[in-house]
C-alpha cells in the first residue's frame, strides 16, 4: 500500500474523541501492545496512538499524533529497503514519531 493511500484512510478514520473502535484498537506509545516499549521518555510517550508493520527490511508506523500545541495529525513513515539493523529503522521511526508530538507551528 502507498503511504498516501494509507494516510488518506487514517484521514477517513480520524474520529476525535478517540472513543471508536478504530481509534481504541490502536496501541499507545510507552504503554500497550506493539509500542508499549517504544518512545519512552519522549514527547511521542502516551500521545502517539499508531499501527506498526513489519517485513523483512521494512518497518513501519502509522497512526495519530498531538503537536505540542495540541495540533492533531495523522502520519505514515515507511521505511523500505533500509540498511543497518531493523533496531536502528525503528529507533529512527521512533525519533520521528517524537519530533511530531513535539512540533510547534510558534
Amino acid at each position: 500500500m502507498a503511504p498516501d493511500t494509507l494516510l488518506a484512510i487514517l484521514l477517513r478514520a480520524y474520529e476525535p474523541s478517540g472513543s471508536s473502535p478504530f481509534m481504541r484498537g490502536l496501541p499507545v506509545a510507552g504503554r500497550d501492545g506493539t509500542l508499549a516499549s517504544r518512545m519512552k521518555g519522549t514527547a511521542a510517550e502516551g500521545n502517539v496512538v499508531a499501527k506498526t508493520g513489519t517485513l523483512s527490511n521494512v518497518r513501519t508506523l502509522a497512526g495519530y499524533v498531538k503537536t505540542a500545541d495540541g495540533e492533531p495529525l495523522a502520519f505514515v513513515i515507511m521505511v523500505n529497503n533500509f540498511e543497518g539493523t531493523a533496531a536502528d529503522a525503528v529507533a529512527a521511526i521512533d525519533r520521528m514519531a517524537a519530533r511530531l508530538a513535539s512540533f510547534s507551528r510558534r
